[in-house]
């Protein structure tokens, strides 16, 4: 299993928003009921089984609120989970500790989350040819963590962005005028200087005739299509 680089500054701005959206500077209740003074050990452990995904998140929320807290990873993104197992390990102020919990829990539950659901999915076509990928239906700008997570639970990105690669879809070839059409345009658009890149078409020939479908295909594209066969 190959597990994609961490986005380190993608979670740094996710991290800086998720804290300017919950204040966190100005956590009034902490401010007044907790002493400035004492320092706490606190542990992160899991209540279910699971994959790790977003260890890293970690470090990144203190790094925006209290450096000075010690963040010690107990394992690695990736690693399948035992129900009470400890992820990390955070010593440091107690008002810096009770003020960045939710923050820190909120990233970990959802990338865990993401990581544990897809590797379901990939235990469930072990053995295949198939692999598991996803999609840019993530989170508003949550996409890299979100799919960073996939990667941690042994699956594989598609398109980050929508200048990634060519994806045509059923509204792209209707607007085009059909497929052919479609097709040409875009092999128009490639041919430009510096604009070569991936393509794929997302078809389902049950709303359509497959024979119609098949000629203009045929006739356009020098790709293998495939889809499933109706098993009628």
């Amino acid at each position: 299993m190959k597990i994609a680089e961490f986005p380190a500054s993608a979670a740094r701005a996710s991290v800086a928003a998720a804290l300017a959206e919950d204040r966190a500077a100005d956590d009034i209740t902490t401010l007044w009921s907790v002493p400035a003074g004492p320092i706490a050990t606190a542990e992160i452990s899991t209540r279910q089984p699971g994959v790790a995904a977003g260890l890293p998140v970690v470090h990144e929320v203190f790094a925006q609120t209290d450096a000075e807290v010690e963040v010690e990873t107990l394992v690695a993104d990736g690693v399948r989970l035992r129900a009470g197992d400890v992820l990390v390990r955070l010593t440091g102020s107690a008002r810096s500790l009770i003020t960045a919990e939710r923050t820190v829990l909120n990233f970990l539950q959802r990338l865990c989350g993401i990581a544990t659901v897809t590797d379901g999915f990939v235990q469930a076509v072990a053995g295949t040819p198939a692999r598991i990928l996803d999609t840019r239906k993530t989170a508003p700008g949550l996409r890299a963590l979100d799919k960073y997570a996939v990667t941690a639970g042994g699956g594989s990105n598609h398109r980050l962005t929508l200048a990634a690669m060519v994806l045509l879809k059923e509204n792209h070839i209707t607007a085009a005028g059909g497929v052919t059409a479609a097709i040409n345009a875009v092999r128009k658009g490639m041919a430009g200087p510096g604009r070569a890149c991936r393509s794929t078409s997302k078809c389902r020939p049950s709303r359509r005739p497959a024979k119609p479908w098949k000629r203009e295909l045929a006739g356009s594209c020098s790709t293998t299509w495939r889809w499933p066969t109706s098993k009628k």
